[in-house]
């Protein structure tokens, strides 16, 4: 009984503390303009030092993250996806997948991200980034994914006055899914 007490417990304060920090949505993205703030509560800055985030105010780094699709459905390890975007309006973005452990997904290549200076321009504007685990077809735009649930973070440094005012303004790219296995 004790066990079921406490586990409710948990799932309550974290529903809570998650329904604080996703104040603002934008597609699959969700955002908190308070992270790295005085305006941030109690809660929001347990959870960041629990998961040991070191957010900065917003006018130096917005953190939009994502656990499902552009279509709603939750990010499998098992699926094949790809970012697709222009440029955010900021400074310099980064794209980041997160296990379930909430680390850096390994993989020999040692491809954990994407940014602004990395990625191959289509059109001279958009990008495209391919999340997936097939390692047979890797190129320089690719993330792996791990074999379970999975999420991702977009960075905006030092992003435009609009977006630090309005995060939910932003536009962010999209998260497709291609196929699952």
């Amino acid at each position: 009984m004790l066990g079921l007490v406490c586990g409710l417990g948990i799932a309550v304060g974290r529903s809570y503390w998650l329904s604080n920090f996703n104040e603002v949505s934008v597609g699959p993205w969700q955002a908190s303009s308070s992270l790295g703030s005085r305006d941030a509560g109690r809660l929001a800055r347990a959870g960041l030092a629990l998961n040991g985030i070191l957010a900065l105010n917003r006018h130096e780094a917005l953190y939009y993250f994502a656990e499902s699709d552009s279509g709603g459905r939750r990010l499998s390890g098992r699926c094949a996806y790809r970012i697709e975007g222009e440029d955010p309006d900021a400074r310099w973005w980064s794209l980041t997948v997160y296990g379930p452990d909430r680390f850096l997904v390994r993989n020999p290549q040692h491809r954990y991200s994407a940014d602004r200076n990395s990625v191959t321009r289509r059109d001279g504007r958009r990008f495209v980034v391919r999340l997936d685990r097939d390692l047979d077809w890797v190129d320089r735009d690719w993330i792996a994914l791990p074999a379970g649930d999975f999420f991702v973070a977009l960075r905006l440094y030092n992003p435009a006055d609009d977006i630090v005012n309005a995060p939910q303004t932003a536009r962010l790219p999209e998260i497709v899914r291609e196929r699952c296995a």
